[in-house]
């Protein structure tokens, strides 16, 4: 995971995660993205945030940079459909105050 392994790209990826939390309420990712900064900034390498970046980017609907060292039970891109919809249905709840497409 860059946070870890390439700060510079690290730096790159926390900015869009940031950018990407900016007005939303999901207040977990936000911390989340906080606290991988700050190990990134300590240097400590932990799976507790192997899924941070790949969210991140899964929310904005990008492709990930390089293979995700984070298990999961289904496929990237079926998790990435799913974090990209929330994303989407909670935008869109925010700006008509509707659930309901």
């Amino acid at each position: 995971m860059n946070a870890f392994t390439d700060p510079a790209a690290a730096d790159d990826e926390l900015r869009l995660a940031e950018q990407l939390l900016t007005g939303l309420d999901l207040r977990i990712m936000t911390f989340t993205t906080r606290i991988t900064a700050l190990a990134r900034n300590v240097g400590r390498v932990s799976g507790d945030f192997a899924y941070s970046m790949d969210i991140a980017h899964f929310m904005a609907g990008r492709p990930l940079p390089q293979p995700s060292p984070a298990r999961r039970l289904d496929t990237a891109n079926a998790v990435s459909d799913r974090w990209h919809t929330l994303v989407t249905v909670r935008r869109y709840h925010l700006t008509t105050g509707s659930l309901c497409g």
